[in-house]
């Protein structure tokens, strides 16, 4: 009896099983699974429980849809079985990021092999994920499912990895045209900025959707980044189009080397920033635009003014007057009412074409003036060039004069030194004849050194003269800039002046309302005075 009790009969404690480390309980071991098992069971549960997304046939939700069955696949051990299959020439492709490159003849192939009639793991894996996709279709997609139902069957038994394409297939149509269609997406991403209001965030959701339709059908745009300078060029915030124009020239010039990943992060970067700065509002007007604005919206204003006034005039015109008889129409060459109007109509007429020439007289003078004054400056600039050079050669000719009297002093110092005299037996001073004819010479070659000297002083002395000339022409020079500066604050006086007489007859003019009677309307004269507009005859 004790025999048959064994080691625990003896005493001893049993063996525990070595431990196995796996990341998830479904990861431990590779073989099929006991459903008896209590354990085995909840994980079943575990692996068709529904995505946390609702996947109802949009195309904006395959991409949410492909991250939730990979992170699922990732828990349940799906990723190690039935997520990698080979195409039709034997590459093994992944399920969710390439099932544009995988046919269904090519999974039904695998599916048979690996699928039907077996008791593997991998068998266990496919109806559990099959049953996970189903939970997660909504009830539109399964109706449409419905008559692809042998798409995705083989002998009664669905296989997963089909079921998925199917579903894939109710978002989009995986043709060629698939990926010409999302080529020319990317082509058009600057007219996709301007359609979602320059939302970056926005912008960059929908690009990565395109590109993972590329990648699904093994495609890549090479010129995906030269399209993203592209569309971020068309953003109005100012700081935000120069911070990426920098990074556009360098990539361009080949001083950085820039992926699409990389731009996407780095304008995310500048955009979350630019978004967060409350001194500096996204997308806030410059000065320069607003003043622009606001200078449209004068002239706008003056131009609806003036049509308004032409409609009132018009209308004055052609109205009959009171008891006057309605059967015969008005005329404007009979009557004294229209006799009236017609003066005053002359009047106005005269007026404007009077203001119109004031201002184009205004303007030609204003063109005159800045012109005269533009080679003005020039020739003050050549002279002040001209002053610069004639003290550089005073200079020049100050040390050729110090010079000059060095060798003077220089001459009459050998001069002194060549009187060298002899004395005879006697003791009487005698000039030998070698002496003589040597002194004779001496005293010949310094005449002609003092004459060419001389000559030199004088050429010396006459440059110098013509320099004092030049300096008293140039300080004339200076005094003509001086009465220059003078005469441009004169004529800006006198501008000034003329416009405030034109000013002042605009504001004197006398226009007719629609009713009896008269009135004195006012032109916006600050507008027309900052805005130069001709006003069009009615």
């Amino acid at each position: 009896m004790a025999a048959d009790q064994g080691p625990i009969a003896a005493g001893v404690a049993p063996v525990a099983p070595a431990p196995v480390f796996a990341l998830t309980p479904a990861l431990v071991g590779q073989d099929f699974l006991d459903w008896t098992k209590h354990g085995n069971s909840k994980l079943h549960q575990k692996a068709i429980e529904k995505l946390s997304i609702k996947f109802e046939g949009k195309a904006d939700q395959i991409l949410l849809l492909g991250n939730e069955m990979t992170n699922k696949a990732n828990q349940m051990g799906f990723e190690r079985t039935i997520m990698n299959i080979p195409d039709e020439n034997g590459t093994n492709r992944n399920l969710i990021k390439e099932h544009g490159l995988l046919s269904y003849p090519a999974i039904e192939t695998w599916a048979t092999a690996n699928i039907i009639g077996q008791q593997t793991r991998a068998a266990q894996d496919n109806t559990m994920m099959y049953q996970c996709l189903f939970n997660t279709v909504s009830e539109t997609v399964k109706k449409k499912l419905i008559p692809k139902t042998s798409t995705y069957m083989i002998n009664n038994e669905p296989i997963a990895a089909m079921y998925y394409k199917a579903i894939i297939s109710t978002a989009e149509v995986e043709t060629k045209a698939t990926v010409a269609y999302t080529r020319i997406n990317l082509v058009k991403l600057k007219e996709r900025m301007q359609e979602l209001k320059f939302d970056v965030t926005e912008f960059h959701s929908y690009t990565d959707k395109q590109i993972t339709t590329l990648a699904s059908h093994g495609k890549t745009s090479d010129d995906l980044t030269v399209y993203l300078f592209e569309a971020y060029a068309t953003v109005p915030d100012k700081e935000f189009k120069d911070i990426l124009s920098r990074k556009s020239t360098d990539y361009h010039m080949g001083a950085a080397d820039l992926t699409h990943h990389d731009l996407m992060r780095y304008a995310q970067s500048c955009y979350d920033v630019r978004v967060a700065n409350t001194n500096s509002p996204w997308m806030a007007k410059s000065t320069e635009e607003l003043e622009i604005e606001a200078l449209n919206a004068s002239v706008q204003d003056l131009r609806a003014t003036n049509n308004k006034i032409g409609k009132a005039l018009q209308a004055r015109i052609t109205k009959p007057r009171k008891g006057m008889p309605s059967k015969k129409p008005f005329s404007p060459k009979k009557g004294f009412g229209a006799t009236r109007h017609h003066s005053l109509t002359q009047q106005l007429e005269a007026r404007r074409k009077e203001t119109k020439n004031a201002l184009e007289q205004s303007w030609k003078e204003a063109e005159s003036l800045k012109k005269e004054c533009s080679a003005k400056f020039k020739t003050i600039i050549l002279l002040q060039i001209k002053i610069e050079a004639s003290k550089a050669r005073k200079c020049a000719a100050i040390e050729r004069m110090a010079r000059l009297n060095l060798r003077r002093i220089a001459y009459h110092n050998d001069e002194k030194r060549s009187m060298i005299c002899c004395k005879d037996s006697k003791g009487e001073r005698k000039t030998s004849s070698l002496s003589a004819r040597h002194f004779r010479e001496m005293i010949f070659s310094l005449r002609t050194t003092k004459k060419q000297d001389k000559n030199r002083c004088e050429e010396t002395k006459r440059i110098a003269d013509n320099h004092l000339k030049m300096t008293s022409r140039d300080q004339t020079i200076l005094a003509m800039k001086d009465a220059l500066e003078e005469s441009r604050a004169t004529i800006k006086t006198l501008r000034e002046l003329r416009w405030s007489k034109v000013r002042n007859r605009l504001s004197s003019i006398e226009i007719p309302c629609c009713d009896d009677g008269f009135y004195v309307s006012k032109y916006d004269v600050e507008t027309l005075w900052k805005v130069p507009v001709v006003i069009n005859t009615y």
